[in-house]
């Protein structure tokens, strides 16, 4: 029965048959809403699971918000714990201005490194018109976006970690628009030795720009973390598959592997 249907349905695509259009729009946007391409905070599981993080802890964890732009994500931070260290790092100089009226008024701290896998001074990609594509990955033949170019100081998590005195992260949000996995290979020495708790990463069509797979980083973090989507109301974990490589908006939570409380209560 099933070789059966799987023919019918190879033939009825594969001829372009009467409603195939109509079936393939359909598949692709439940696709699209099966993995869950909402970027509202309060819809997608980001406010979610931000909350359900702190709320595990009560001491003053430190908090990252690296690719913070105007501070949406790390607005949610100050409410629900005050006494977090929170670090929202905005290398754009405008966008940046935006993020400190955003945040003023909170102990958080701004920083304007373009943290990477390397240090030094870089050209960061500007898009006036949609910040939020701001990236150091280039997109170079894309007539549809307008760019501008802007030199930032890029450095590593790792050696700004040591600077700072931090030797623990409870929440490592990264939103770079391509260049996540830059930036957590720049936290590669905090990861091996498990000094970061939780980790959420952007994947979706920058990756393409920066010529990274779903896979790199399952390679990167497991087994030491446990990886998931992230959905509205708790995260799918679940070892890598292939069909997810798939540069389909997303958010990924990786939590270490010893934590099996986190684990629980993101997976309930």
């Amino acid at each position: 029965m099933r070789d059966s249907f799987q023919r019918l349905m190879s033939w009825h695509a594969g001829t372009r048959a009467p409603l195939s259009d109509m079936l393939y729009r359909f598949s692709r946007r439940y696709i699209m809403a099966w993995s869950n391409i909402e970027n509202d905070l309060g819809a997608n599981g980001e406010g979610w699971v931000l909350r359900t993080i702190l709320a595990r802890r009560t001491e003053a964890p430190v908090i990252f918000d690296v690719g913070a732009n105007i501070g949406d994500w790390s607005a949610m931070v100050v409410p629900h714990l005050p006494q977090a260290r929170l670090l929202a790092f905005e290398p754009v100089p405008p966008v940046r201005e935006k993020l400190k009226k955003s945040l003023a008024g909170t102990s958080a701290e701004v920083l304007s490194y373009a943290l990477s896998n390397e240090a030094g001074s870089v050209t960061i990609n500007y898009t006036p018109d949609n910040p939020h594509l701001s990236s150091l990955v280039s997109m170079e033949g894309d007539s549809a976006i307008a760019v501008s170019s802007v030199e930032v100081e890029r450095r590593t998590g790792d050696d700004l970690c040591r600077d700072l005195g931090i030797d623990r992260i409870r929440f490592l949000k990264v939103d770079t628009e391509g260049h996540d996995l830059g930036v957590l290979q720049g936290f590669a020495r905090m990861i091996a030795e498990g000094r970061i708790d939780v980790i959420q990463f952007e994947y979706n069509y920058m990756s393409i720009y920066s010529r990274t797979f779903l896979k790199d980083f399952y390679d990167m973090l497991a087994p030491g973390m446990a990886i998931g989507r992230l959905l509205p109301n708790r995260v799918e974990f679940a070892e890598y598959d292939f069909a997810a490589d798939n540069f389909i908006q997303s958010n990924w939570i990786a939590v270490r592997a010893d934590l099996t409380e986190d684990r629980a209560a993101l997976s309930r």
